[in-house]
């Protein structure tokens, strides 16, 4: 009789065995039954952290795995293609960039707001600056009010005065007028070998300027300190297509309002600065100006705004009577610069008191005027009438009825 072999098989993880208890070959006897404790295995999840800045594809809800033998070893699960980014640092962002007025970027790390005045200025900018500013009116620089002073000299006389050279002084100025340290207000004249007229501002007033010119933050690159700002100061002037540019230009009038301004307050062209009060124009204030110096229309436009600034209805009239009698002065020889001279002080007879005197002093020399050529109208139709009289008298000779027709047909 053939046996059927009894065919030992492992347990099943995660199974209950449903055979029946194996026996033993040598006495059928069965043997010791074998632990059936279900062990549930499941398949392990791979949790991972949230990933930054990543939009994680959601997983998709599965039914519960099935159970699986241990002896399924080599099962693989699906490889996950995100990596976990959490604890990893962001780049750092690039900083935003700042422009010169020519473009030129500059990092945010070197700039810095504009507080006093000297923090725009370079040391060979402001040594140039305090020689000037400390100067006396001998060395040429007159004193035009407390916050500034005007000066005229030509590049080598400067050179002297500040002890720099001249190339030097050549590339500081128009730095400086960009700055709003300096303004130039005529310019020169080599005939007469007068260099150009500047007017230089105290701390105080630089500050006032440069912050009304939207001059706020200044970047150092070495030792050039230049102006800049959070936005390209070309790019930002360029117009949208189809929109009118709104950078550099001029406020249009409003439809259907008649625009007006303020006479004087702002310097316009030769020749068309009209006072209704006036019979002169500006070029009689050239006129003038030139019986003492080399005028130009900057100095032109220089005094008259200077003078308006003080009296806003100051009349060409009134300018032409104070630069001659500050020009009675210059006549002097004392003066060595004749045109900053009068740029300095003819707009100081404009103060209140000086101007009501002499108004009321100009109001009584017209009211004379007026008396005397009434008198003398007065006079003379008195004669022509008595002239009339004698061409019918018979007691004055042909002689004087000669004379008096004469005088009767020249309209006297």
């Amino acid at each position: 009789m053939v046996e059927t072999p009894t065919v030992y098989l492992p347990p099943t993880v995660g199974v209950y065995n449903t055979l029946q208890p194996a026996t033993n070959p040598a006495d059928n006897s069965p043997l010791p039954p074998i632990a059936q404790t279900p062990t549930v295995v499941e398949t392990p999840t791979v949790v991972l952290p949230p990933t930054v800045g990543v939009h994680n594809k959601q997983p998709t809800t599965s039914p519960e795995p099935e159970k699986q033998p241990a002896s399924d070893s080599n099962a693989q699960e699906e490889p996950f293609s995100l990596t976990p980014t959490v604890g990893v640092k962001e780049k750092p962002k690039t900083p935003v960039s700042w422009f010169d007025k020519d473009g030129g970027p500059h990092e945010a790390s070197r700039v810095q707001r504009v507080n006093i005045a000297q923090q725009s200025m370079t040391l060979g900018e402001e040594r140039f600056y305090q020689a000037l500013w400390h100067a006396k009116e001998s060395d040429g620089v007159v004193r035009e009010s407390p916050h500034t002073k005007i000066f005229s000299m030509g590049y080598d006389r400067l050179s002297r005065l500040v002890r720099l050279d001249e190339k030097s002084i050549r590339q500081l100025i128009p730095r400086l007028i960009t700055k709003k340290i300096l303004e130039l207000l005529a310019g020169e004249n080599s005939s007469t070998r007068m260099g150009k007229t500047y007017r230089i501002f105290s701390y105080e007033e630089i500050l006032e300027r440069q912050r009304a010119d939207s001059m706020f933050y200044v970047a150092k690159r070495g030792r050039a300190v230049e102006f800049v700002w959070n936005q390209n100061p070309k790019t930002s002037q360029t117009p949208t297509v189809g929109e009118s540019p709104t950078v550099g230009i001029s406020p249009t009038d409003t439809v259907g309002v008649t625009p007006t301004g303020t006479v004087g307050v702002t310097p316009t062209p030769l020749d068309t600065l009209l006072v209704t009060s006036s019979s002169q124009t500006s070029s009689s204030v050239f006129a003038a100006l030139s019986e003492y110096g080399a005028a130009d229309d900057d100095a032109v436009r220089s005094i008259i705004a200077n003078c308006r600034r003080a009296a806003a209805d100051a009349t060409f009239d009134e300018i032409v009577h104070f630069i001659h009698e500050k020009g009675k002065v210059v006549r002097s020889g004392k003066i060595a610069n004749p045109l900053a001279f009068l740029i300095v002080y003819v707009p100081k007879c404009f103060q209140p008191e000086m101007l009501r005197m002499h108004r009321e002093r100009a109001r009584a020399e017209l009211a004379q005027r007026q008396a005397a050529e009434r008198r003398a109208e007065a006079e003379m139709a008195r004669l022509r009438e008595e002239w009339r009289s004698w061409l019918s008298d018979p007691a004055v000779s042909e002689e004087d009825k000669a004379w008096a027709a004469k005088m009767l047909a020249e309209g006297a």
